[in-house]
């Protein structure tokens, strides 16, 4: 683990900004997400291989198969949609950019809503809930991305607009978006930035991701961030596939890094989706390796889970993550595998 404080370097802030945090990121287009699924197969089998011989971890937490999500036809069959968690009322909703549809479950894995087919919201590739159960969705347009305030049946509210950016964050277009007591976190993944705003779109402080770690301007097309989360602690959760690591990113503005390329238990092939569940365990996705990797709060390796296959319980290509309050972890795939739910124990 490394920890670093570059607050002087990658963060911005407003002259009234609060005490409390005045020492404070789908472009998906990344060159390994550009490579075909079927050219890397092979290697994905290949270090399944290697992977499930040398055994899975030792560690306090242990994940078994549930079911994938569903409506009343059998598993939705959806390739690398975004998932989002309400864990206020353990609802799930799984945005499909193909169809322009957002998907919402029951926190039994049935589908009980869908809205955005008819085309009125655009294309839909990022959603979070409020408190008051209001959906606010990322909708990508042909010249910008939109911020949509929708009701709890998806009809538009009102738009929210970013406001006060300073000229280093504008132009700014998200394509990730998490809501956290009262404000918006958003990252412009292929940008390498994270702003923070209020309820109302206002610009309170920012991250340049790029020049925290260092990224050259020459690097920043290739370097995209792909997971993208809060964790228990309002921490900054994310990854970058090219760099083999995964990134805690502290309000103080701290950031700590784990993780190193390798084909061993708990080494990373390319990184995707990251969570954290409620006892502060953190959840990578490794589309190579075809698992998820849980680890605990001081980035210590525990276990790992799915491994490449057509089983129940195995998954192909995971991507996104998400964890509800009740200990299921929803794990989006390719190759139509849709969403798997997976059920948390430990030790």
């Amino acid at each position: 683990m490394m920890s670093v404080n570059f607050f002087n370097r990658g963060k911005w802030k407003v002259s009234n900004m609060k005490t409390n945090i005045k020492n404070r990121q789908s472009k998906n287009k990344t060159l390994i997400l550009s490579i075909p699924k079927f050219l890397i197969a092979g290697l994905i089998s290949s270090i399944f291989l290697l992977t499930a011989a040398m055994g899975a971890g030792n560690g306090n937490v242990n994940v078994s198969f549930l079911y994938n999500l569903s409506d009343f036809n059998g598993p939705v069959l959806l390739d690398w949609p975004n998932v989002y968690v309400d864990k206020q009322r353990n609802e799930i909703y799984v945005a499909d950019t193909e169809t322009r549809t957002v998907r919402i479950f029951n926190e039994n894995g049935m589908e009980v809503h869908h809205f955005g087919d008819d085309g009125s919201l655009g294309t839909i590739i990022d959603m979070t809930v409020d408190n008051n159960g209001n959906i606010i969705a990322l909708s990508k347009t042909a010249i910008e991305t939109l911020i949509i305030l929708c009701n709890f049946r998806g009809e538009q509210i009102s738009q929210i607009g970013l406001k006060n950016l300073p000229p280093d964050f504008s132009p700014f277009h998200p394509d990730r978006i998490v809501y956290r007591e009262g404000r918006l976190y958003l990252a412009a993944t292929g940008l390498l930035k994270i702003v923070v705003a209020d309820r109302n779109g206002l610009f309170e402080y920012g991250y340049d991701v790029a020049a925290i770690l260092g990224v050259s301007d020459t690097k920043r097309d290739e370097t995209d961030i792909s997971g993208f989360t809060l964790d228990r602690e309002g921490n900054i959760l994310f990854t970058i596939p090219v760099l083999f690591s995964a990134y805690r990113l502290l309000p103080d503005g701290r950031i700590e890094v784990f993780g190193k390329a390798g084909s061993a238990p708990g080494q990373f092939g390319i990184v995707a989706g990251i969570a954290s569940d409620d006892r502060g365990y953190i959840y990578v996705s490794d589309r190579l390796k075809s698992v998820v990797m849980v680890f605990d709060n001081a980035f210590g390796f525990q276990s790992e889970f799915g491994f490449r296959g057509y089983r129940p319980g195995n998954i192909i290509v995971p991507n996104d993550i998400d964890i509800d309050s009740a200990g299921r972890v929803y794990v989006t795939q390719a190759g139509e595998r849709g969403v798997s739910v997976f059920k948390i124990s430990y030790n």
